[in-house]
């Protein structure tokens, strides 16, 4: 990642003033500035010392290093803020995709300082369609990892292995990732159940595996709501096969006793489960319909995260010095 230049810098203040839903007059008062002097900032024709730079960081809760780095190339093609387009959607994107470059940064910090070794990237080597194939990709990944048809126990832990470094955080929102050069990175946020946190990473997962929405065919013939599609057939698929709901069928119990015991084993949501059950012929559209409305009944048991809160790799003094404010 390379430094802003000053214009770049205005934008950046700009568009996390919007995301925390300030005027210019407000954030003025919260850092002790005057309004014409922010919006020369934001203008780029004022430039910062660096008590200014602390000042809007804690004032616009940003670290410092998002209004002087470069963000990752796939990352700065996203829509940008204006005035009238701050939606909450847009607000949380905006702050999930602060924390992804930010922890871009420490892995390549770790790196740098030799305590981190970087997994090589995994890619699918097939075209990927439609959901068919997305699924099939994530047949393929579970062959090549050795998983079979074994629930898995860490999503963090195989993203890793994968070349894909997952971030926890109390943010709201889902989660994002992104590559930059040789690092490929995603954040995961904690609100939510387990089950969808795990759907999370499993499906930044599958933009890795499949290929960024910029550089692939898929990615560049298919609409947005396509390309998640894809990305959600892989992510079920991957967290449970179908096939292994085929088999369970045939146990002497009812649907609902084996979707709520493939729920637990395998640790998903009980959306996720509704949906293989019904591709592998389990339950009809009208069940899985029915079961919706059933609140899965091993929630308040699961254990808040399946894995390490940071790479498994690198040494936990280093990243809690990077950290440390």
């Amino acid at each position: 990642m390379t430094t802003l230049d000053w214009s770049e810098i205005g934008e950046r203040v700009r568009e996390a003033r919007l995301t925390m839903r300030m005027s210019q007059e407000q954030l003025a008062q919260k850092t002790d500035l005057d309004r014409t002097m922010i919006s020369k900032i934001e203008a780029g024709s004022r430039r910062l010392d660096a008590l200014e730079l602390v000042r809007l960081s804690r004032a616009l809760d940003m670290p410092m290093g998002h209004f002087l780095n470069t963000p990752p190339a796939v990352m700065s093609h996203r829509t940008p803020l204006a005035e009238d387009t701050v939606t909450n959607s847009a607000q949380i994107s905006y702050r999930l995709d602060s924390s992804l470059a930010a922890w871009i940064r420490e892995i390549g910090m770790l790196v740098s300082l030799g305590t981190l070794d970087l997994k090589p990237i995994k890619r699918y080597p097939h075209k990927v369609d439609g959901p068919s194939a997305a699924a099939e990709a994530a047949r393929w990944l579970r062959g090549d990892l050795g998983l079979g048809a074994s629930a898995i126990d860490s999503m963090a832990g195989l993203s890793e292995r994968c070349g894909q470094y997952v971030l926890v955080t109390d943010l709201p929102g889902d989660g994002a990732s992104a590559v930059d050069g040789d690092i490929a990175a995603a954040v995961v946020s904690l609100s939510g159940l387990p089950g969808r946190r795990r759907s999370t990473a499993a499906h930044e997962l599958g933009h890795l595996i499949l290929g960024d929405e910029y550089s692939t065919d898929a990615g560049v013939n298919a609409s947005r709501s396509e390309r998640e599609a894809m990305i959600d057939a892989f992510a079920a698929e991957l967290l449970l096969p179908v096939e292994v709901v085929r088999r369970a069928r045939e146990a002497n119990a009812s649907s609902r006793s084996i979707l709520v015991r493939l729920a637990a084993e395998y640790r998903t949501s009980w959306t996720l489960v509704l949906r293989q059950a019904r591709a592998a012929g389990l339950i009809t559209a009208g069940e899985e319909k029915s079961f919706v409305r059933i609140r899965r009944p091993m929630q308040s048991s699961e254990t808040p995260w399946d894995g390490p809160l940071c790479p498994t790799s690198a040494p936990s003094v280093c990243l809690r010095a990077l950290h440390t404010p």
